[in-house]
This record gives structure tokens, C-alpha cells and sequence, in this order.
């Protein structure tokens, strides 16, 4: 019985892993420097923890707290919620104060009003 020379190149499952890595961080990198990168870090994060209510929440008190005028009055934040069902909402684009002050009711919980920022000065 003749034995095959195994003198060509052998592809193992870690060349592959390494290929698949390197075509995903490639991607990665054109899509972020196509969308810009907050734009496609907001959608990571989005697809990580598609539930940030709370998250955004914290971020609007501590604003409130550290009179983060800028954060508090004009910095718009990506609110991703699911419903009762659990499924995925549509994004909402808002300010913590214009979330605090609105008559949303999809969310469970908001921001309280911060009488310490005035928007209008």
C-alpha cells in the first residue's frame, strides 16, 4: 500500500478561525469608517443590550446631578426599549429633558425634571 505525501500545504481549523476573524474585523473597520463610529457603536451596543431604558436613565440623573448643562439640555440619546412582549422597539431620539418632561408611556421609568439646569440661559 503506497502512502500519500503530505508535503502540500495542510489548512487547519485554526487558519480558518483566523480567516473568518480577519474578515470580520475588516468589516468592522470599513463600516466604521463608512457610518461613522458612533453611529455603528451605538448600533452595537444596541444589539448587545437592546434594553438600555435604565441605562439612559442613570445617564440623564447623573447629568442632573453634575449640572451637565449640555448633556442634560441638548445632548440627544438613542432610547432602545422593548415591549411588554418583549420584543424590539424602534429607537427613540431624545434629550433627558425633553424625555423628562414629555407623556411617554412606553417606558417604565424617566428621568426626573432637574430644576438645578435652566436650557434657556
Amino acid at each position: 500500500m503506497k502512502r500519500k505525501s503530505k508535503k502540500g500545504a495542510e489548512f487547519t481549523i485554526s487558519t480558518l478561525i483566523v480567516i473568518i476573524l480577519a474578515i470580520v474585523l475588516l468589516v468592522v473597520i470599513v463600516l466604521g469608517f463608512t457610518a461613522g463610529w458612533s453611529n455603528m457603536w451605538s448600533r452595537i451596543v444596541g444589539f448587545i443590550s437592546p434594553a438600555n431604558v435604565d441605562t439612559i436613565k442613570q445617564s440623564c440623573d447623573f447629568a442632573c446631578s453634575t449640572n451637565a448643562k449640555y448633556d442634560w439640555c441638548e445632548k440627544t440619546r438613542s432610547v432602545t426599549w422593548q415591549d411588554a412582549e418583549g420584543k424590539k422597539q424602534p429607537p427613540i431620539s431624545i434629550t433627558c429633558k425633553a424625555w423628562a418632561e414629555s407623556s411617554l408611556t412606553q417606558f417604565s421609568t424617566k428621568p426626573e425634571s432637574c430644576s438645578n439646569i435652566n436650557c434657556n440661559v
